[in-house]
């Protein structure tokens, strides 16, 4: 485990561990940004550790993939985990 420093790290670290695939590269960058955004707002240090994060989270093409994937409306999901969406795709806390 690595401390969160830079977004370029923060990438490079899942091709490091053979985990790029886990992740578009635009994920990966909306993941530190979200990463980032806690250690501000809590005041505590994220430190990096690419396998957890590959497991807590996954990545879907659509929120519609999401809802087919947990058989639930989007608000449902939104109500009970993290949900990180962006221009190519949305990254979801897996519960």
């Amino acid at each position: 485990m690595t401390e969160l420093t830079s977004k370029d790290q923060f990438i490079r670290a899942f091709a490091e561990a053979n985990r790029e695939n886990n992740f578009s590269r635009e994920g990966r960058a909306r993941l530190f940004e979200y990463f980032e955004e806690y250690e501000e707002s809590t005041g505590m240090h994220f430190y990096v550790d690419v396998i957890a994060i590959c497991c807590a989270y996954s990545e879907y093409a659509s929120m519609e993939e999401v809802c087919e994937e947990y058989d639930m409306h989007s608000q449902d999901i939104h109500d009970h985990t993290t949900v990180i969406q962006f221009e190519s795709g949305v990254i979801v806390e897996n519960f």
